[in-house]
């Protein structure tokens, strides 16, 4: 509208206005979209007449006609702070969308706001919440005027301001807030434009950190908050939680090593941390990042004034492990059939403590596989191979023999922070949830003090994959390990870093090199928290055998155990063999009267079809198979192989694919070495050696084509399926038809996959030294009681250091429980390995 008298001043503050309606414009081109369609116009004669001609339409450019023929009038009369308006006549144009939000409007967009503090106006004009990930209305419906995003933007800033809600880069103002309302956390902050550090912990926590019984655990996320930022932090196992809690906590402005060097300052200082002492500080668990582990060098020179440092240093098996892996897999650089080949020269050069083993180890690797050079190459830096590698570790004794080897400890605090936490948060609104977090588990241990609330329950982990995602920094705890860096046809080897005295060289000389031990595994050192309250083979030492000793202690089991077994297990075996002839004689003398059993003689086919249907009356009766729960077996090709055929059968869809199986227990045997000589094999080399053996014969150039192989090579049923059940995740049941041997079930050392989190157990029937498969049922098999599970099941978890979890992550499957007797007599049998089921 414009103005048609200028306002006429009267008594007692009132004043007086009167606008005309505009009218509207349109578009006179016919081609286009906006096309005799009413717009409206600007406030002002002159502005409409530039609108018009110079401006023109939005749309195609063309010029614009003024249609002034609405004849509204509307009277406006401000009396102090009041307005009063007074409309005549009616538009003849239709109405036009309002520009500016109503407060109605306005307090929904707030609404919006507040429940989704971090909005963006993408995602608000998409219909995104980016706190709960959630599919919510847009603003759009709002008012149509926010589809703009300028003008979504516009608004949003202005609420924001109302609401005195910060925005990035906001964060001095924000700081001293945060301060006040956690007193006592911060230690450090240096806020500048080119240094950002902040240090912070809870003050209680402090007095429950057992630096002499467990180490830290150290790493770097980048997630939580925005960009260019990380949050470093620092774990350890507390008895009295019964879990991994965070100790001590920074938010870094990049990797630096100057970060981390004050990082660690801070904590040896706040801590108190002790060296050389009785009770001193065990050690720090970190990866492999130079900067991580140069700044705790130079944290720790600048707090104790010496330069071993190093020592107090352990590398994450895990990340190890994966590096390992990723060479392995390119295909480029290790051909897949001397993938085994690898994998035992990577073991040897990360276990053995032999100079020359490990210097001919190294060359015989970068020789065969030439791409192989720059990795390995940078693995031997001397404050890389510190940390990984026995022959040129300076590591302390009892930080190197230690259960703990890898990080995974704070990658699960980091997963729960992701899940609690919106990604990318400004610092302002991410630094209160930080504290707030670890204040969380300094509520939970009061409780437990003053009311005596248990701090966990029996819970099942549920572990989610990681998604890969680009850093923008340049990650130094890498080393090239992809095809683009190894791969180059202009390689020159230099042998000579390999040599016994270049590897001397680059060895860090502070310390004390670790000599050649026997394989021991003692829990001694360790606080009775972390073990779990049950006996079992943790308690005590636990050393190597010779062969002698072995034949001996296998011998004096086999001889003399007879009666010992018949009253654990409460069976009579002169008993059960009369019982078993008699269901014989019985089972011949039915199929003797059926029609069939007369052309049977005559008709080889049908003599196999009564032996088939012989074993599976046999078999029905077994006392750990339900009757109801199963058909009958599946048949497995006799010829040497069948304990691999079975699993093949189940895992595979098909029994031929039983190299597979063997191939890839073959290959997490190698990935898992040491813990399988502690668990299996008790410490002697040569039983683990006997197992790779067995599983090489049929995959082997020299063996591949062999189509029967002898008893040595026989699946073990005691020590064979454990490496089946961990290498495939999946619980294994082997039933035995002697009624004088129980039938175990195997539970895997790994933990199930996101897509099947609770898989149902297959199965391998041992019959006359051939096994089979029981064809199970499943919607019944589900439901019944399996067999047993070995007590060193228990054991490798406190290895793992998983005991909390060891319940929970198999409870679905219901089995039967095992006697102390039974523990004491099946732990003797598992010793010197006697239960080999065929």
């Amino acid at each position: 509208m414009r103005k048609v008298n200028g306002p006429r001043k009267l008594k007692y503050n009132v004043h007086r206005y009167t606008k005309k309606c505009n009218g509207f414009i349109q578009c006179t081109e016919k081609n286009c979209r906006f096309f005799a369609k009413q717009l409206r116009p600007q406030h002002d004669l002159e502005q409409i007449k530039r609108q018009c001609t110079i401006t023109g339409c939005m749309n195609c450019g063309g010029d614009l006609e003024h249609v002034n023929t609405c004849a509204i009038v509307a009277h406006y009369c401000f009396r102090d702070t009041k307005c009063t308006v007074e409309q005549i006549g009616t538009h003849t144009h239709a109405q036009y969308l309002s520009k500016h939000l109503s407060e109605e409007e306005k307090f929904m967009l707030a609404e919006r706001l507040r429940s989704d503090p971090t909005m963006t106006p993408k995602a608000a004009i998409r219909g995104n919440n980016q706190r709960t990930g959630e599919v919510v209305d847009s603003v759009v419906t709002i008012n149509p005027i926010l589809a703009t995003r300028d003008r979504a933007e516009y608004e949003l800033k202005k609420i924001r301001e109302e609401m005195d809600i910060p925005r990035r880069g906001e964060f001095l103002g924000e700081f001293g807030k945060i301060m006040n309302t956690y007193p006592d956390y911060f230690l450090y902050a240096q806020v500048v434009p080119t240094s950002f550090l902040v240090i912070y912990r809870s003050p209680i926590i402090n007095g429950c950190c057992r630096f002499q019984d467990f180490p830290a655990v150290t790493d770097v996320t980048y997630k939580a908050v925005e960009k260019g930022y990380y949050i470093c932090t620092t774990v350890i196992y507390v008895p009295e939680l019964k879990r991994h809690t965070v100790i001590f906590q920074a938010v870094l402005g990049g990797l630096k090593e100057e970060y981390f060097s004050q990082y660690f300052f801070t904590f040896f200082v706040d801590h108190k941390v002790r060296f050389d002492c009785s009770n001193s500080f065990l050690g720090m668990m970190l990866d492999f990042s130079m900067a991580q582990s140069n700044g705790f060098q130079e944290a720790y020179k600048r707090y104790t004034g010496k330069d071993d440092g190093i020592r107090y240093v352990k590398g994450c098996y895990m990340h190890w492990m994966q590096s390992v892996q990723r060479i392995n897999s390119n295909h480029n650089i290790i051909k897949p059939e001397e993938s085994a080949q690898f994998q035992k020269l990577v073991y040897i050069i990360r276990a053995t403590k032999d100079t020359d083993e490990f210097c001919r180890s190294c060359k015989e690797l970068v020789t065969r596989y030439k791409y192989t050079y720059k990795w390995i190459k940078w693995w031997l830096q001397p404050t890389i191979s510190s940390m990984i590698f026995q022959h040129c570790s300076t590591m302390d004794d009892t930080l190197r023999r230690h259960p703990y080897r890898t990080t995974n400890a704070v990658e699960s605090f980091h997963r729960d922070l992701y899940r609690d936490m919106v990604h990318r948060l400004p610092l302002s609104l991410a630094l209160p949830q930080l504290p707030n977090y670890i204040q969380s588990d300094v509520r939970i241990l009061a409780n437990y003090e003053e009311h005596a609330v248990p701090p966990a329950y029996n819970r099942a982990l549920r572990p989610k994959k990681k998604k890969s995602s680009i850093k923008k920094e340049v990650n130094d705890g890498r080393p090239p390990d992809v095809t683009k860096e190894l791969v180059d046809e202009n390689i020159i080897l230099d042998l000579s870093h390999f040599d016994v005295q270049q590897t001397q060289e680059r060895t860090p000389s502070q310390g004390k090199k670790v000599g050649h031990q026997r394989s021991v595994i003692s829990t001694k050192k360790l606080p009775d928290e972390i073990v779990t309250a049950s006996s079992h083979l943790l308690d005590r030492k636990i050393e190597s055998f010779d062969l002698d000793e072995l034949e001996s202690m296998t011998k004096e089991v086999e001889t003399g155990t007879e009666e010992i077994m018949q009253r654990i297990m409460g069976t009579d075996l002169k008993k059960a063999d009369q019982e078993k002839r008699k269901d014989e004689k019985k089972n011949n003398k039915m199929s003797e009267n059926t029609p069939d059993t007369m052309t049977k003689k005559s008709d080889r086919k049908k003599k196999k079809n009564e032996t088939n249907i012989m074993t599976l009356k046999s078999f029905g009766q077994h006392q750990d198979i339900p009757p109801d729960c199963s058909t009958g077996l599946k048949q497995i090709k006799a010829d040497g192989y069948c304990g691999f055929r079975a699993l093949a059968l189940q895992l595979y869809g098909d029994q031929d694919q039983y190299q597979k199986i063997k191939q890839t227990m073959l290959n997490h045997l190698f990935a898992n070495y040491e813990f399988y000589l502690d668990i299996l094999a008790k410490g002697n080399d040569v039983i683990l050696k006997n197992i790779v053996r067995r599983l090489e014969f049929g995959i082997t150039p020299e063996t591949i084509h062999t189509t029967t192989c002898s008893s040595d090579y026989w699946f073990n049923g005691a020590m064979d399926t454990q490496i089946a059940a961990d290498a495939y995740t999946t619980p294994i049941a082997v039933f035995d038809e002697r009624p004088s041997w129980k039938s175990f079930l195997y539970l895997p050392f790994t933990f199930p996959s996101d897509t099947n989190r609770q898989p149902q157990p297959i199965n391998m029937f041992l019959h006359s030294n051939h096994f089979s498969v029981v064809d199970l049922i499943p919607s019944r098999a589900r439901h019944m009681v399996w067999p047993a599970v070995k007590p060193y099941h228990e054991v490798g978890w406190g290895i793992l250091g998983l005991n909390v979890e060891y319940n929970a992550t198999w409870k679905y499957i219901h089995r039967k429980r095992l006697t102390q007797e039974e523990k004491q007599f099946l732990e003797i049998s598992d010793t010197v390995d006697t239960l080999d089921l065929v």
